[in-house]
């Protein structure tokens, strides 16, 4: 059950259940505001049946319009797991070819001979 752009196909029974909870939601909803005038504990027993009600509701919009949504969040994830594999390939082979030429590359220069030999040591006058 598969189309040719790989999308898979929700099947038509669970997407007529689906509807028909939201179908179903929308009546208690209404029926929810045509009783606001009933009495507190009734309401509160309304309430109450409504937050279960919504959970189903959501999980049967979560089924018909998540899929896509993680898919694509999926696909970013993909590229950007791609990008970062890309990178770190790069930074390996500078790494290596750094090794190759050489030790002297990887250690700080010395004092001796460089142009900041002048500048004073604490303690004592200029070093050379």
């Amino acid at each position: 059950m598969s189309e040719g752009n790989g999308r898979q196909q929700q099947s038509p029974v669970v997407v007529g259940i689906a509807c028909a909870v939201l179908l179903g939601y929308g009546g208690v909803t209404w029926f929810l505001f045509r009783n606001v005038g009933v009495p507190s504990e009734t309401w509160t027993r309304y309430t109450f049946l409504l937050g279960g009600i919504e959970a189903i509701a959501f999980a049967a919009v979560g089924y018909l319009f998540g899929k896509e949504v993680h898919r694509q969040q999926a696909e970013k994830a993909e590229k950007r797991a791609q990008d970062a594999q890309v990178e770190v390939a790069a930074v390996n082979k500078r790494a290596v070819d750094v090794e190759r030429k050489g030790p002297r590359f990887g250690r700080p220069p010395s004092d001796k001979g460089s142009r900041f030999s002048f500048i004073r040591s604490p303690g004592s006058g200029f070093v050379r």
